[in-house]
């Protein structure tokens, strides 16, 4: 879609007729620095198609 020459994109998408599940469970193996903190960050994509950035987690190889 011409947006006025502003070089904007729009994304268009349908929402799902019915509620998505609210709770998921995943595993990711992540290689950790051995020394000082490693920070994680989780990011999810909402039913209503935005992301949401978790704050960082810290945790350290032992």
């Amino acid at each position: 879609m011409e947006a006025g020459g502003l070089e904007r994109k729009i994304k268009v998408f349908r929402l799902p007729d019915a509620p998505l599940e609210n709770r998921i469970t995943h595993e990711v193996d992540i290689d950790l620095h051995q020394d000082g903190d490693n920070q994680i960050w989780i990011a999810v994509y909402t039913e209503d198609g935005f992301q949401a950035w978790s704050s960082p987690i810290y945790v350290q190889a032992i």
